[in-house]
């Protein structure tokens, strides 16, 4: 199973924990007292969720917004259609919750409802606010402040949400998912371990020096880590596992055994084939990466100062394009792939967020996933032939779209939907005329659609039932201006809760970085068997012992 993130109510009577059953997953609680777990009713889809401060209730997103419910019987409370972006929100003593936005800052909002109200605004330095944390005064919210060219740490720093005046704490140090211990002490995580500090909530300042608790699974990339801490001091947590270094990239095909694609220890994030299927271009630590499959070996192909994410090959192979925000622009750039380490070029900028997901066959055009400073997705375009220095919305309406994907021939159009329960994959013509085709009706959801070679099918990800890439036979009518969809089917099975995937087209394998469990490559597995470790009673270094450690769920 995969915990898509846990949380330990105050009293440290109970966890509860996502688990990737389906799209988002639902939410279940486990207590303590009984050692039992059940699925919370109404929280299907439900992710990145928060407990009220005296623990009766619960936060937790949607695709539709921020929801709460009482855990002591009663239905779902809609509060804000707020998009979370980013991680879990914050329950305040006073009513107020806070929550951040993917590439942006954090927003407030009162728990009875309403419209969220800015509470940070992004430095010019800054890709995103993340990881806030309530202080015991119900008004000041530990945060983490990240910086380009450091995706899983950045500046520990306080707001108040009365005044918006914002405090750093150590500029000088780098932190991740901050916790307030009734200790006085201020637990944090590094990049794969857990520190405490001793800290005055009331004149926010530091007691002394950080030291070590223990080892933890590597911080993401959204200022998370995998541990929580109850007022009374039972801690959660996932030790490093096989997600800290045994992963390697793996060629999947429905009834055949996994194949290695490269021997090397997989470190990086979203991966992009290259036209001939030779390289490989995938992005870690904020910079671009290109494997060669051939003698194995990884050169680099940026280095700094931005933050580059989401690569994509242009159809010849020449070119890289992808997300950065670089001498404070942020947009769509683009770089030789002739390991010439030019500069980057500046294609088009974007004050929200823009990732490039397809592009005509002949480089002309570029189709993209973009956001607003809500983190509302929308899909647009941009052409590259007559550029015109702004991007053209394609479909931007008050429904979320995503994931863009162009037929060879220029004139059909695949794409995510959000809708109340789960995405949806459809398809149209790209001109706007004819009907409209669901797609992912067989899985129950989708995301991340794209053609094959030919056109032959569309491929999308799922997880409902388990994660799975599908495919769809197209059938075009002899003049092209009509399509038939045949009954999808499952694809190749993927050992991990991602849609982070590529689709050879030669012979429809699926590549996916995986991790290894006996280090041959014969079969795979993934962190998803993680257990959950408990101590309870826990005290900081020096102050005690725990009474040791257990799993919450096996």
């Amino acid at each position: 199973m995969f915990y898509n993130g846990f949380i330990v109510a105050p009293d440290g009577s109970e966890i509860v924990y996502n688990l990737l059953d389906g799209y988002g997953g639902a939410l279940y609680r486990r207590s303590f007292i009984t050692g039992k777990d059940h699925e919370i009713d109404g929280t299907k889809g439900g992710f990145n969720q928060f407990f009220s401060p005296d623990g009766s209730s619960i936060g937790f997103f949607t695709q539709d917004g921020l929801k709460t419910m009482s855990l002591e019987g009663g239905g779902v409370t809609y509060v804000t259609p707020a998009t979370n972006r980013g991680t879990e929100g914050s329950w305040g003593r006073y009513g107020d919750i806070v929550f951040p936005i993917w590439k942006s800052g954090l927003r407030l909002v009162y728990e009875s409802g309403g419209a969220a109200v800015e509470l940070t605004t992004l430095r010019e330095d800054e890709q995103q606010h993340s990881a806030p944390h309530f202080l015991p005064d119900g008004e000041n919210v530990l945060f983490v402040a990240q910086r380009f060219g450091t995706p899983t740490l950045g500046i520990l720093s306080v707001v108040n949400i009365k005044t918006k005046e914002r405090t750093d704490l150590d500029p000088s140090a780098r932190y991740a998912a901050p916790r307030y211990s009734e200790s006085g002490h201020l637990l944090f995580a590094g990049k794969s371990a857990l520190f405490s500090r001793p800290f005055d909530p009331d004149a926010l300042t530091f007691q002394g020096k950080a030291v070590f608790v223990m080892e933890l699974a590597s911080t993401t990339d959204r200022g998370t880590a995998y541990y929580d801490l109850g007022n009374e001091g039972t801690l959660a947590y996932l030790k490093p596992g096989v997600t800290d270094g045994a992963r390697k990239l793996h060629w999947l095909q429905q009834g055949k055994e996994p194949t290695v694609a490269s021997q090397l220890p997989w470190k990086g994030n979203f991966i992009a084939l290259g036209p001939k299927e030779e390289r490989l271009v995938f992005d870690e630590g904020g910079d671009l990466k290109v494997l060669m499959f051939k003698g194995d070996y990884v050169r680099s192909l940026t280095i700094g100062p931005g933050f580059d994410r989401f690569p994509y090959w242009s159809p010849d192979g020449e070119w890289v394009y992808f997300s950065s925000q670089r001498d404070r622009v942020r947009g769509i750039w683009r770089i030789k792939a002739d390991f010439s380490m030019n500069a980057p070029e500046l294609v088009v900028s974007h004050a929200g967020f823009l990732s490039v997901s397809s592009m005509d066959s002949d480089g002309s055009r570029l189709y993209l996933t973009g956001s607003d400073a809500e983190g509302s997705r929308s899909i647009w375009t941009y052409s590259l032939s007559e550029p015109s220095g702004a991007i053209e919305p394609l479909l931007n309406s008050d429904q979320e779209y995503s994931n863009p994907s162009i037929s060879s021939d220029g004139h059909w159009l695949v794409y995510t939907r959000f809708e109340r329960d789960a995405p949806q994959i459809y398809v149209r013509r790209l001109d706007g005329s004819g009907a409209v085709e669901l797609v992912s009706h067989a899985s129950g959801m989708g995301n991340a659609a794209r053609w094959t070679s030919g056109d032959k099918e569309i491929v999308y990800y799922s997880n409902r039932g388990g994660s799975q890439i599908w495919s769809c036979p197209v059938t075009f009518s002899e003049e092209g201006l009509a399509l038939t969809l045949g009954e999808p089917g499952v694809l190749a099975v993927l050992p991990n809760s991602s849609n982070n995937y590529e689709i050879s087209a030669v012979d429809n394998r699926v590549l996916v970085p995986a991790s290894v469990d006996d280090g041959s490559g014969a079969r795979v597995s993934e962190a998803e068997e993680s257990v959950i470790q408990l101590i309870f009673n826990w005290k900081p270094p020096g102050q005690g012992a725990a009474s040791g450690d257990s799993s919450a769920r096996e």
